[in-house]
């Protein structure tokens, strides 16, 4: 028995440190290719660590200041859009959750069809409707793209947690004074940190990589953003691939802060909740 035991944790850790090296190896090859020199990278003798560590990629990146436009572009357009999906898909699954008619029931199917539909259906018609709204080019048109591509998501997901709050401490708080909204404020959404750190991490990720809105609202370099920027080291002529390296390294950055400082709200929403009940 303890011999079949340790063949099966044998072979359950072989499997996991396979499964982390497919995941976590091209991520370290970017990472490590993008302190190489060109010439090294392109070495038909490569090598997985760097021989001599370089930061001329990186240097080569911050003197093309249409890269630092395209990161502050990226930035602005995400940190907008995500908090008006979060914001206006928290308020709408409040509604979705605590009302329960065949009008509503009807409505919520309704906007999670569009859900369904991929992204490359809506394309064309949001290229028209920003086109006569004036809105190509613009910070605005992209905002409005990426808020609306991601709130039917948001409120899906949001309903299923707002659901699981009693409604007795929203009577509760009712009863002690508060209004309707303070309720929502003080009580639905502390005990919603969770589903809205979530909703967080995804509208963000959608946003920052999003490459097919960007690179049909847009074709300046004023507010296309970095996932454009970088698609554009590849060009018929050549390809950058040194400082398309240093690109992927320094564009996941905000992703990692993003993800670890939601993970931390997600963890204190979860505790606060069990204290709160």
């Amino acid at each position: 028995m303890k011999k079949k035991r340790f063949d099966k944790d044998v072979f359950r850790y072989i499997f996991i440190v396979i499964a982390i090296a497919l995941f976590t190896g091209p991520i370290l090859w970017i990472l490590l290719s993008s302190f190489k020199s060109p010439n090294e990278i392109l070495n038909s003798d490569p090598s997985f660590f760097p021989r001599n560590i370089s930061f001329e990629n990186y240097s080569a990146l911050f003197e093309d200041h249409s890269f630092i436009r395209f990161f502050i572009n990226s930035i602005i357009v995400t940190v907008i859009s995500t908090f008006l999906g979060v914001l206006f898909g928290t308020l709408a699954a409040y509604s979705f959750a605590r009302t329960n008619t065949t009008m509503s029931n009807l409505l919520f199917v309704t906007v999670m069809s569009f859900r369904m539909l991929p992204a490359i259906v809506l394309v064309i018609p949001l290229f028209l409707l920003m086109k006569n709204l004036g809105l190509l080019n613009t910070y605005l048109g992209l905002i409005l793209a990426y808020t609306t591509f991601t709130l039917p998501f948001a409120i899906f997901l949001m309903t299923g947690f707002i659901q699981q709050i009693p409604r007795e401490l929203e009577e509760s708080a009712l009863i002690d004074g508060c209004s309707r909204l303070q309720a929502i404020l003080k009580v639905v959404f502390p005990l919603a940190a969770p589903g809205i750190a979530t909703t967080t991490i995804f509208s963000f990720l959608v946003a920052w990589n999003d490459y097919l809105f960007a690179v049909t609202l847009t074709s300046t370099t004023k507010v296309r953003t970095l996932a454009v920027g970088i698609a554009g080291f590849n060009t018929a002529r050549n390809v950058s691939i040194g400082p398309m390296f240093a690109a992927l390294v320094l564009g996941v950055i905000p992703l990692l802060i993003v993800t670890l400082f939601a993970q931390k709200h997600l963890i204190k929403g979860l505790t606060l909740g069990a204290l709160k009940g």
